[in-house]
């Protein structure tokens, strides 16, 4: 799972576009601005500046003199790299993070209904329990965990809108449309994203002393309270902590044991501002190492979260979040078509190896069958000679077994013939084959005639011949008869 985390992470740097955000801290005495450069999950930090404010032109919150605040803003501009602000690389998206002085938050439970009731549900709820009227509201909601599961539970925050268009109208004169607003502790909340375990978040500023109650990466409760001079810090801050234990144990069955603690401004030290009975471990808050104190805000709002999510919260009209919701549908459409690209381009890559290598392959394999063919020819040329050598030498065994027969068999008519010879009186003078012909032309003698006789009637019954010639010769002086018998 951590494998296709780092995967995923590594691969929305490379795919997602490059977005500039700019992040504005509104203060009474000052404002701050951070730019950072988004990509993923990747922040890189462009450039930040600050600068003060007459005490006339923003107070409690309020922008009491919008020329202040422009010209403050304007030299703001002066101060910064002129790139960031360059249409022709993207218009940055500015985030605004306001005191929480005219900001009305509530956590309401509401019985199960669908998202449209649930709105609606809201929208009563808003119009009944704020100061002014709802036309005249900026808010904004976002679901939170409950421990009854018959119940649904609901963050809101709410502004008045008056308050926020003269932010609005003093950001649209030097000509930036702001994307999204919110209050400061939840820009200081970015830098705890990380934390898993349910925890109590408290800041001390200018602005007064505030508590919050997260719950999975959501805020769930909120308590401000604007600190005076004879105030007692830490009897406020345990009345807002047993407010917050409270609604932690009354509806998520959890009591808070971690708690992190923000003091932006001079006052008591931090061991005494908690009460040893509640048992909370107290943790500083993790500012940023490269990060100057008076920063931290615009830099946590410049790390918003961009993109549709169920944990952030806008206090913009409708039809100004709606730049909002235009800016992120332009950039999901330029991120969708860079994984369309990247993917089209990767195909295309791969399908272009895989058919030059094809092509390789296909070339090799002909020229290797053009290689063997001719060394099959050349092979098969020399296998006809020793085909016909084969041949011959065949021929030459039968021819040689066949004169081997025929001589055996030969040698045996000519024992067979000795043997009747011998009893029948008549001497063996000589024998000789004539080739071609199959013919045995044997020369023999005898005192007698009748011998001859008997042998060639012995020779014809026994037909060890095919044909026997005996011709008639007239005996000799020496009273022997002479006779060649042709045998076949």
């Amino acid at each position: 799972m951590k494998f296709l985390r780092r995967f995923f992470k590594f691969f929305s740097r490379i795919v997602l576009p490059r977005v500039i955000v700019i992040g504005f801290d509104i203060q009474d005495t000052h404002i701050a601005v951070v730019a950072s450069l988004r990509k993923g999950d990747k922040v890189k930090p462009l450039a930040s500046s600050v600068i003060d404010l007459p005490d006339e032109a923003i107070q409690n919150g309020e922008i009491k003199n919008p020329e202040m605040v422009r010209v403050a803003l304007s030299k703001l501009i002066n101060q910064m790299p002129a790139y960031l602000f360059n249409r022709l690389k993207g218009e940055p998206v500015f985030v605004l993070s306001i005191p929480p002085h005219h900001i009305y938050t509530e956590t309401a439970l509401f019985p199960l209904m669908n998202e449209n009731d649930l709105g609606e549900a809201v929208r009563l709820k808003i119009e009944t329990s704020l100061p002014w009227s709802l036309p005249d509201t900026y808010y904004d909601w976002i679901e939170v965990p409950v421990l009854d599961k018959g119940q649904k539970a609901v963050f809101i925050s709410a502004a008045s809108r008056h308050i926020i268009d003269d932010y609005l109208r003093v950001f649209l004169e030097i000509g930036w449309n702001v994307s999204a607003c919110e209050f400061h502790m939840l820009s200081l909340a970015s830098f705890l994203g990380k934390v898993n375990t349910p925890f109590v978040f408290i800041l001390q500023d200018e602005d007064g002393l505030e508590c919050a109650f997260f719950c999975e990466g959501k805020i769930t409760t909120h308590l401000l309270r604007k600190l005076r001079p004879d105030d007692d810090v830490n009897r406020v801050l345990k009345d807002q902590l047993r407010n917050i234990f409270v609604f932690a144990e009354s509806n998520f069955n959890i009591t808070p044991e971690e708690a992190y603690f923000c003091n932006r401004a001079t006052g008591i030290p931090l061991p005494s501002f908690i009460d040893s009975n509640t048992q909370l471990s107290v943790n500083p808050f993790p500012f940023p190492q490269d990060v100057d104190a008076r920063f931290v805000i615009a830099r946590g709002a410049s790390e918003r979260e961009y993109g549709v999510s169920e944990t952030s919260l806008s206090l913009l009209p409708e039809e100004s979040s709606g730049r909002f919701e235009e800016n992120l549908l332009l950039k999901t459409m330029s991120l969708w078509s860079n994984i369309f690209l990247a993917f089209i381009v990767t195909f295309l890559l791969a399908f272009g190896a895989l058919w030059a290598f094809a092509i390789n392959e296909e070339k090799a394999v002909l020229k290797e069958i053009v290689n063997k063919r001719s060394l099959v020819e050349q092979q098969f040329a020399n296998a006809q000679t020793l085909i016909e050598s084969a041949r011959a030498f065949n021929v030459l065994v039968n021819s040689a077994g066949a004169s081997t027969g025929l001589t055996s068999h030969m040698g045996e008519k000519l024992s067979a013939i000795n043997a009747q010879i011998e009893k029948s009186g008549v001497y063996f003078k000589s024998a000789r084959m004539e080739e071609g012909n199959n013919q045995i032309i044997a020369t023999f003698s005898s005192p007698s005639s009748q011998n001859i006789s008997a042998l060639k009637n012995y020779l014809e019954a026994t037909k060890i011949f095919s044909s026997l010639i005996v011709p008639v010769v007239p005996p000799t002086s020496s009273g022997d008869v002479t006779v060649d018998i042709t045998l076949k």
